[in-house]
């Protein structure tokens, strides 16, 4: 087993920030793409990132629905169909959204046409939230508005946009 001291292990760690550090000033100087290598890829405006071209990095909606009604054909008397694999969500759904550490599922029944925003406050409705304030971080469309009037007419909506996007929260 190797040991070494603390004046050891500080001069070692300040030795590996330099070197850190110049690499890090060489890829700063590098001038063009050639130059760069895979850094060249990196967004070089975080904020307003270019999004790659339609059906570029994404296939079309038509393939995700004839995907999913192929699955439904093969699969007689069910009744519904729900997924937890990442890999069966995105296959069927193109949504690339990872479950990680949040267990997340997806939903298709087999048999009929869903609204699913009528189906959400549907949901809302069995929870109580009639008459409830609800935020969303987003300002209803009129037809959300109109359906959301019939379902759940004592409800209100409330814009929370700004007090969620671009914010920062202690941890």
């Amino acid at each position: 087993m190797m040991t070494s001291d603390r004046r050891t292990f500080i001069k070692n760690m300040g030795r590996g920030m330099a070197v850190t550090g110049l690499a890090a000033t060489g890829l700063a100087r590098c001038t063009s793409p050639s130059d760069a290598g895979s850094e060249s890829l990196f967004v070089t405006d975080r904020n307003h990132p270019e999004p790659a071209a339609m059906g570029y990095d994404r296939l079309p909606l038509a393939w995700y629905k004839q995907t999913v009604q192929r699955l439904k054909d093969k699969l007689p008397g069910v009744d519904a169909i729900l997924l937890e694999s990442d890999k069966n969500k995105v296959y069927f759904t193109g949504c690339f959204r990872g479950s990680g550490e949040r267990t997340t599922w997806v939903f298709f029944p087999t048999q009929e046409q869903v609204d699913l925003f009528e189906w959400l406050l549907q949901g809302l409705k069995e929870k109580e939230m009639e008459g409830k304030t609800l935020g969303a971080d987003w300002t209803l469309s009129a037809q959300q508005g109109a359906t959301a009037k019939k379902i759940l007419p004592q409800t209100t909506f409330v814009d929370i946009s700004q007090e969620c996007v671009g914010r920062s929260y202690p941890h």
